[in-house]
């Protein structure tokens, strides 16, 4: 285990730790101290194992820390097939480039976060209209119940007309149902519209500069196509056999 990175990275994080003391001097407490909820350690398998405690590879506290984010311990447990290393360095890519489908599913979790969210919001927005049309049908009841007090006659006169309306209203008005869009088709259209109006607003005298921009996404694509086709090549001859089941 890498001692001194660990030690470093987990104490500017605001964490606390320590080390058996037959390894180095300095621990602050022993390993068998009931505070401690991480046991890192880079063996096959840990015999004396504490309950409450879990037991992962040095790469966990890597991949948290380069992702912002508190990642799951069984992916990194002892013993486990460690998931790709990601780098941290890179940020923005260019259309074309090859993403790895690790950082795509990283990606695609994030993204269904946030439109989760959205929805959310939408829900409690829509949640106080209601409340507030529901407030204004109450006012509007009240006014009512003042003029019916004041203009009894008037409406014993109207009351059969007013029936016959609302049985029409009542046949007519249908409830409707709110369509629920697919919010990331609609941002893929927009955004493909988008792109076809700047190409036809791309200035004669950079059209050539355009064109050779366009011919190098296209090289990064096939490129990313056949980085693709290699890991699935990859993916298949190393995927876990089955065991076959006693009969």
């Amino acid at each position: 285990v890498p001692r001194e990175p660990l030690v470093f990275m987990i104490r500017s994080m605001g964490g606390e730790v320590s080390w058996d003391s037959t390894v180095a001097p300095g621990s602050t407490y022993q390993e068998s101290d009931a505070r401690i909820t991480h046991h890192i350690a880079d063996r096959e398998s840990i015999s004396d194992k504490k309950l409450g405690r879990f037991y992962v590879q040095p790469q966990w506290i890597f991949d948290t820390i380069n992702r912002r984010t508190k990642l799951s311990e069984k992916d990194y447990a002892v013993g486990e097939t460690l998931p790709a290393h990601l780098s941290p360095f890179i940020t923005d890519r260019r259309v074309g480039d090859y993403v790895p489908p690790e950082e795509k599913s990283m990606l695609d979790t994030s993204q269904d976060k946030s439109v989760e969210e959205e929805d959310n919001d939408e829900e409690k927005e829509n949640e106080e209209d209601e409340v507030d049309d529901e407030a204004d049908g109450d006012e509007i009841d009240e006014d009512g119940e003042e003029e019916e007090d004041e203009d009894d006659d008037q409406e014993d006169s109207d009351d059969q007309d007013n029936e016959d309306e609302e049985e029409v209203e009542k046949e007519e008005v249908k409830v409707g149902k709110k369509e629920k869009l697919d919010k990331m088709e609609e941002k893929k259209n927009q955004e493909t519209e988008e792109y076809r109006l700047r190409e036809m607003m791309v200035a004669r005298k950079h059209r050539g500069l355009y064109k050779s921009m366009m011919k190098n996404r296209k090289r990064r694509i096939n490129e990313s196509k056949n980085l693709e086709r290699k890991r699935q090549k990859w993916d298949q001859e190393n995927a876990p056999k089955k065991k076959k089941s006693k009969a």
